[in-house]
């Protein structure tokens, strides 16, 4: 990206029914140490109080306020990243808070780096509170996409991205499912020249039970399948399956353990045959545990899986009780 001195940020936040925490998140984000801000809240048709307070905030030069229908997450952040007139964007939830110097640290790793985006690892929960001030940013990486490096585990708030680059991905949320990070991520990611990962200063986010993620706790929602599908397709159209592999955990392993294991295997098993996967012309690039969830019937294929998983919990066991035997053979 051209590098600037003093980039304007647009920072996104979406807002949907957050009027306890909204104003933490607004508090840290309008009072941070860079000041080139443009502050994008998005109303997605809350019906507390949220929209109120935001609007307490117009006041500052750099806030603007949008009001919509409800439509999700995906479709308001999408709302963010057209109106954003930035050079750098960042997406905030509205029920986490920022250090205060959290934009200026990644903004100054922008301006000396020539980067397409970073990413912040540093997020603290709220549950782990209170925890000490990090002295100096640690672990930085400057590395090159790579089909081992680019699994980031979603949260998109940890990244700031250059706007030029967005606009020439021309990737967007998928409107309408969760787990809508991790399926951004994995598309515009291979896309990237040069990224930055890194350990700043801290993110605080807030894991509420009446959030989406929590609400899906015990049950794995099949929305996990249609973003494997949508970034397969993307790797395909884009000429990037020889270079990228495609998260195939979400098929084979992300079921396991729910409530509704069974009909996930099952409908992930209709997928693969669907993308015909088995006679891919990748499929030696496959891991192990997808090569044999293609090759096994879906019940076959849970036995098999949990088999594995017994036996390592047990070799795990065992070393855990060897270990401790070792210690009080030396004391």
């Amino acid at each position: 990206m051209r590098k600037s001195m003093n980039p304007l940020v647009s920072v996104i936040i979406p807002i949907y029914n957050v009027a306890p925490y909204l104003k933490e998140c607004l508090d840290s984000v309008f009072s941070q140490t860079y000041k080139h801000l443009e502050i994008i809240m998005i109303n997605d048709g809350s019906t507390d109080e949220s929209e109120q307070i935001a609007k307490e905030y117009l006041g500052d030069v750099r806030a603007s306020l949008i009001t919509q229908e409800n439509r999700g997450l995906s479709a308001t952040r999408n709302v963010g990243m057209h109106q954003a007139c930035g050079e750098l964007i960042i997406f905030i939830d509205s029920d986490d808070y920022l250090d205060l110097g959290y934009i200026q640290e990644m903004v100054e790793i922008f301006t000396q780096h020539s980067v397409d985006f970073v990413c912040n690892e540093h997020i603290v929960r709220f549950e782990q509170l209170p925890k000490q001030p990090l002295q100096k940013t640690q672990g930085f990486q400057i590395l090159i996409p790579q089909a081992d490096n680019i699994g980031f585990g979603g949260a998109v708030w940890r990244f700031m991205f250059a706007k030029s680059f967005l606009d020439a991905c021309g990737v967007e949320f998928l409107e309408g499912k969760i787990y809508e990070d991790e399926g951004f991520l994995y598309m515009v990611a291979p896309l990237a020249e040069r990224f930055v990962k890194y350990f700043g200063k801290p993110y605080y986010y807030r894991q509420r039970t009446s959030s989406i993620m929590q609400k899906h706790k015990n049950f794995r929602s099949y929305d996990l399948l249609d973003v494997f599908e949508a970034i397969y397709l993307f790797y395909e159209e884009r000429g990037l399956l020889d270079r990228f592999n495609p998260p195939d955990y979400f098929l084979w392993n992300s079921g396991m353990g729910y409530s509704n294991e069974a009909e996930y295997l099952y409908r992930a098993k209709k997928l693969a045959c669907r993308l015909n996967l088995a006679s891919s012309p990748h499929f030696c690039k496959f891991s192990e545990r997808m090569q044999e969830f293609l090759c096994k019937d879906t019940v076959s294929y849970q036995k098999w899986i949990k088999r594995r998983i017994w036996i390592i919990r047990c070799i795990n066991l065992g070393r855990r009780i060897l270990g401790a035997a070792k210690r009080r053979l030396k004391i």
